[in-house]
């Protein structure tokens, strides 16, 4: 008898708990549909050249990302155009970089999005002419390197250039770049060059630093920003390179872009929050250009911006970021989502299945309680037929 009973248990345990466990699992299936990936063991972020300000700073990224056990691969290139063609390419394996301001067009946001504007990047003119240049139009004639063909520098120089009239006929342009562009001043091979990048750039400070050379001043930097409206206005103040031999002698006016930190719109969620977190910590100190907490600025005036970076720079890194190891706090964020059938299904149906149980049970009882009775009365009709009146006699 026990055996049959423990049949007949589990048989109706089955038949409540087989269905309860197939919605069970239906709806983890289901939720682990929309449940993020987790997010990969490296990244690679294009930089420009390795004496730049961009090469400089994804270095220092790199330093910050990889404590969260993240590895970060900086490669350099030759500047912004470069930088937005990888980037555009899902072949090249690039994840972020740095973008120039004004080199982008508006189908470009449907491959990449905008971690935010980071630092200025003023368009600085070191010169070697005698006795000075006035302004921008005085280069007419000289010899000028402006950068090569995928550099960011070469179209901004251009745009400048063209003005105030200046083409490939008025100058000699070059394509010099860099610590090139810097050897050929110093060579006297090459009158003025261009140079876009932050201050912060070890080339630039080392040209700022070079008393033979002369930094071009642009008192018509106003009207520049109103010609060409991703342009911005900056000073130089009078000593800010040096104090003591008040360099400059005098304020000096210059454009500037805005760098941003650009991302591919497939780049996973977790490496847009590490890279934002990052850039606050980078950019957030007071510059020669900038107060503190100015940049990173949550916009981009080009390209639409990361939901991701726009979270992180209202209201901070993630909760459990705060106080848990980054693979801790992104699995727990990741497995989160598994908790949703476990409170709307899992639990009610803790709740419905010993109920359906005991329904199933107490029908049984009823069940078999009609046979019963079902019985008793064939059994008083067979005595009243043989008038047996004891029926116990029949049994």
């Amino acid at each position: 008898m026990r055996l049959s009973f423990d049949r007949t248990q589990l048989r109706e345990l089955a038949i409540v708990a087989a269905p309860a466990a197939l919605i069970v699992a239906g709806a983890f299936w289901l939720t682990a549909q929309f449940m993020r990936p987790a997010p990969p063991a490296s990244f690679k972020i294009t930089t420009g050249g390795e004496t730049g300000a961009y090469y400089a700073f994804a270095e220092r990224y790199k330093e910050i990302v990889e404590r969260s056990g993240i590895a970060v691969e900086v490669e350099a290139s030759k500047g912004s155009v470069e930088n937005l063609a990888r980037l555009k390419d899902p072949a090249s394996g690039f994840s972020a970089g740095f973008i120039q301001g004004g080199i982008v067009e508006p189908a470009d946001g449907e491959a990449i999005i905008s971690l935010g504007r980071m630092f200025y990047e003023p368009v600085w003119i070191f010169h070697v002419v005698p006795g000075g240049l006035a302004g921008l139009q005085e280069l007419k004639g000289l010899r000028l390197a402006i950068g090569p063909e995928r550099s960011g520098t070469r179209p901004l120089a251009l745009k400048l250039l063209a003005a105030n009239g200046i083409g490939e006929h008025q100058a000699l342009l070059r394509e010099e770049s860099g610590r090139k562009a810097l050897e050929a001043l110093i060579a006297g091979e090459v009158d003025a060059a261009f140079f876009v990048s932050a201050p912060e750039a070890p080339l630039i400070q080392e040209m700022l630093a070079n008393a033979n050379l002369q930094l071009l001043d642009n008192p018509q930097a106003e009207a520049y920003t109103r010609r060409l409206p991703f342009l911005a206005r900056l000073t130089l103040p009078k000593g800010a390179i040096d104090l003591v031999r008040e360099e400059p002698p005098s304020d000096l006016e210059l454009v500037a872009t805005t760098a941003a930190l650009v991302v591919r719109r497939d780049t996973h969620p977790a490496l847009a929050d590490l890279l934002t977190q990052a850039a606050l910590e980078v950019h957030g100190r007071a510059g020669l250009f900038n107060r503190a907490g100015e940049f990173p600025q949550a916009s981009d005036p080009e390209l639409p911006l990361s939901e991701d970076a726009r979270r992180i720079y209202g209201a901070g890194a993630p909760f459990l970021q705060r106080y848990l190891p980054f693979w801790l706090a992104n699995f727990a964020e990741r497995a989160f989502i598994m908790l949703v059938p476990i409170l709307t299904i899992l639990l009610p149906m803790f709740q419905v299945a010993p109920w359906l149980y005991e329904m199933r049970v107490r029908a049984r009882i009823l069940y078999w309680y009609g046979q019963l009775t079902k019985a008793e009365k064939v059994l008083g009709e067979i005595g009243a037929a043989t008038g047996l009146e004891d029926r116990k006699s029949v049994v």
